[in-house]
């Protein structure tokens, strides 16, 4: 059990925002060559999505907070989305890839 005083910051990512620690993760693997820009970028966007959903539905505020669970409840709401033709079936591929 965490204690009142454990500093929860999105894995010293130095921003308290979810969506923007997300994006600096990727910007730093593509400063460190572990991935190319374009696709930091397209994956920050993507992580965007998911960590407006997961903060919205979960009230879920930082990295170190995101469990499993929320990843495969956010699937299986796109695949919903999918079966009422809200989304086309690569679009909500294309935001779990």
């Amino acid at each position: 059990m965490e204690s009142k005083k454990t500093k929860i910051n999105n894995y010293n990512l130095k921003t308290r925002d979810i969506v923007k620690a997300g994006k600096q993760a990727m910007r730093n693997e593509a400063k460190k060559g572990f991935r190319g820009f374009t696709g930091a970028q397209t994956t920050g966007e993507k992580w965007a999505n998911f960590a407006k959903w997961v903060r919205e539905t979960h009230n879920v505020r930082f990295l170190e907070k995101v469990e499993r669970s929320h990843a495969l409840e956010y699937a299986k709401e796109l695949a919903v989305k999918v079966r009422n033709g809200e989304i086309a079936a690569s679009t909500a591929q294309n935001n779990v890839s």
